[in-house]
This record gives structure tokens, C-alpha cells and sequence, in this order.
């Protein structure tokens, strides 16, 4: 990749990799989050956004057992880091008729999430410009 820095990196990994356990999971987290800070500039900042559920769990992996476990993991660290969270998770518990499959929402769903996202990152760029 390009020696390019961005002022905001808002970021995810909870739907990927589900042929590691959690003690993986964990014990991976802490290097993906230094890869993922790489990508911004010195008073850039990140936003990490939490797994969303699935709507029906999965034989092959994908678990909402898994994801609040993987969503927990995660959290710890960020929260220590201070690293704010987009709650992407409660958000669209709450829109449980808005799936397109068992994973994805639908458009409707989507435009749910990227409003908020988009929130989040726009309150990061409004905080780091001078007044």
C-alpha cells in the first residue's frame, strides 16, 4: 500500500476469519488494531465499529454466541486504547426485519448503518479541525 495517512480510519474485522477460535481471535486483535492505526496520520483518529447479529447463526461459523463473544474481545481493547465505538450492533438489533440473508442487510438496513457511520466519522473530522 501507498505511504498514504488518513485523518479518520473507521474500522471492523467481526465477520471474517471464523475458522479461528476467540483465543485466536483475541490473541490477534491487539496486531490488527496496530496495523489498522498505521493506516492514520499522527493526530488522526479511529472508530472502531462493532459486529452486527447474524439472523439465524450458522453451522459454518457465524454465531451470534460468536459475535458477542468476539465483539467483547474487541471492545476491551479498544476501550482501552480509547478508541471510540460506532455501536453498529444495537443499531440494527433493532431492525431485525431489515436482513437481505443471514448475514447482509438490505439497502433499507444499509442505509441504516452508513447514516450512522458516517456520523461517527464525521464528528472525528469536525473535532480535529481548528476552530
Amino acid at each position: 500500500m501507498e505511504k498514504v495517512r488518513f485523518r479518520v480510519v473507521h474500522f471492523n474485522n467481526g465477520m471474517h476469519g471464523w475458522g479461528y477460535n476467540e483465543t485466536q481471535y483475541q490473541a490477534a486483535f491487539p496486531h490488527f488494531l496496530h496495523a489498522v492505526r498505521s493506516l492514520v496520520e499522527k493526530d488522526g483518529a479511529l472508530i472502531w465499529a462493532n459486529t452486527t447479529p447474524v439472523r439465524a447463526d450458522t453451522t459454518t461459523g457465524a454465531t451470534n454466541a460468536r459475535i458477542d463473544e468476539r465483539n467483547a474481545i474487541a471492545e476491551k481493547v479498544v476501550k482501552a486504547k480509547g478508541i471510540p465505538i460506532d455501536d453498529q450492533h444495537s443499531l440494527m438489533a433493532q431492525h431485525r426485519d431489515l436482513y437481505q440473508d443471514d448475514v447482509h442487510f438490505n439497502p433499507a438496513g444499509a442505509g441504516i448503518q452508513g447514516d450512522q457511520a458516517a456520523s461517527a466519522i464525521r464528528s472525528a473530522l469536525l473535532k480535529g479541525l481548528p476552530k
